[in-house]
């Protein structure tokens, strides 16, 4: 007898370091490939529901994919093989394999203890047809204190902060935010806290080395954009999707230093959309978002291309705002010439 398998869940894992702020409607590159720095591996729990239900799960460059043994009803439409009679959690652990992965992700440098990011089938976030594990983006605000890097949505796009800043306007000052194409992403809404006496499937123990956790939630009986299988007299027919978490690129200020004078005027630099900072140092007027394969090139008062940063050398620094005259933080990345 033939088994059959079909696809029933893409998970999928965008970085916007190696994508850019890509369109919603723009398909990924075909060499797309993430699973060198991020992995989705199942909990042994998630394993025994897969293996009873004859599921199979398989790692893919782009994230994951579950498939079903299923049969088929008609064409194009399939029953799994084994009935999804009652709802089931799949729960995920996301590791992290690159090292450098905080310095070029759009996430605060401090881990907040006992916490970890966590992403569900529930969370509802639907940007026109994507469908996101991730909470959604608050709105921007009026009177509201905001971080460098921090993300909100306003007016059908996504706003980045660009600097440490209290917003005095009802909408987003462009010398403070940069616009981004509408996106949902991975912020600091995704945290959950771990319980000092676990009382569920996530221990500390258990979540120990995992950066974060992906949930799947399984519910034949309730229709909704995020769900994968539908019951139908008596027969659960699968009903495939794809799901992302979507990471954005961090942007820092790169920062040039020289071992001797760099001989160039506040003036000189300020037409090349540089800063002066001494006579050794000079820095990008805007932040500007790291990317493997750099778009964008500075030139310096000689007309000389200047580097992009690695991703290695990034330092975070309380500085003085010049426009608030108040200490903030601003994040650089240095640039040896």
């Amino acid at each position: 007898m033939k088994i059959l398998y079909k696809k029933v869940l893409d998970l999928e894992l965008w970085h916007d370091y190696y994508l850019g702020q890509r369109n919603l409607d723009q398909s990924l590159p075909d060499n797309y490939d993430i699973s060198d720095i991020l992995a989705l591996v199942p909990t042994p729990e998630c394993t025994r529901i897969l293996q009873n239900l004859h599921w199979r799960f398989r790692p893919q460059p782009r994230g994951a994919t579950l498939f079903a043994e299923v049969i088929q009803v008609k064409p194009g439409v399939f029953q799994t093989q084994i009935p999804v009679d009652r709802p089931y959690l799949l729960l995920f652990w996301l590791r992290v394999r690159d090292p450098r992965f905080a310095n070029f992700t759009n996430l605060p440098f401090t881990a907040q203890d006992r916490a970890l990011y966590y992403f569900s089938s529930r969370s509802g976030t639907q940007q026109g047809t994507t469908l996101f594990l991730t909470q959604a983006l608050p709105s921007y605000g009026r009177n509201q204190s905001y971080q460098m890097g921090q993300l909100v949505t306003h007016q059908n796009q996504t706003w980045e902060a660009i600097r440490d800043r209290t917003s005095t306007t009802d909408e987003p000052n462009p010398e403070d935010w940069e616009a981004l194409p509408m996106s949902q992403y991975v912020s600091q809404q995704d945290q959950r806290f771990l319980p000092e006496q676990p009382s569920t499937s996530i221990s500390p123990e258990a979540s120990a080395n995992r950066w974060g956790a992906v949930e799947i939630v399984l519910q034949p009986r309730q229709s909704s954009p995020f769900s994968l299988l539908q019951l139908e007299q008596g027969q659960t027919l699968i009903r495939p999707k794809t799901f992302v978490i979507r990471f954005k690129n961090r942007s820092t200020y790169w920062r040039y230093r020289y071992n001797r004078p760099h001989g160039f005027s506040p003036d000189q630099l300020r037409s090349l959309q540089l800063q002066y900072d001494n006579e050794t140092t000079y820095f990008t007027q805007r932040p500007q978002g790291l990317l493997q394969r750099p778009r964008r090139f500075f030139t310096d008062g000689k007309d000389q291309l200047l580097p992009a940063p690695r991703v290695t050398q990034i330092k975070p620094e309380s500085r003085l705002d010049s426009s608030t005259q108040k200490a903030s933080i601003a994040i650089f990345s240095d640039i040896y010439l």
